[in-house]
């Protein structure tokens, strides 16, 4: 039986994380603002479930959708622009 659970290995890659991000700002190569916004984007464990409905396959899926809606329906809120933006970006998107 093996006693280090993923849980702890995230734990631990956090905690590396932080004290070399400190370091840094010790250091003066790195500013506490940008310190502080590293703290939000802390590995942390968390269940399959959580993970499936707030994951980037989750949103890129939801960003297709949302698309896909708007291309079939066409936008009705700044449509000549929103219009033109969308083509624009379907196109290098699939280039």
């Amino acid at each position: 039986m093996n006693p280090f659970y993923v849980r702890r290995s995230v734990e631990l890659v956090a905690l590396y994380k932080r004290r070399k991000m400190d370091e840094r700002v010790a250091e003066g190569k790195r500013s506490a603002f940008e310190n502080w916004i590293d703290t939000f984007l802390e590995p942390y464990p968390r269940v399959e479930e959580l993970y499936f409905v707030s994951s980037t396959p989750f949103f890129r899926a939801a960003a297709k959708g949302m698309r896909k809606l708007i291309a079939d329906h066409g936008a009705s809120w700044g449509a000549p622009h929103t219009t033109a933006l969308l083509a624009a970006r379907t196109r290098r998107w699939r280039a």
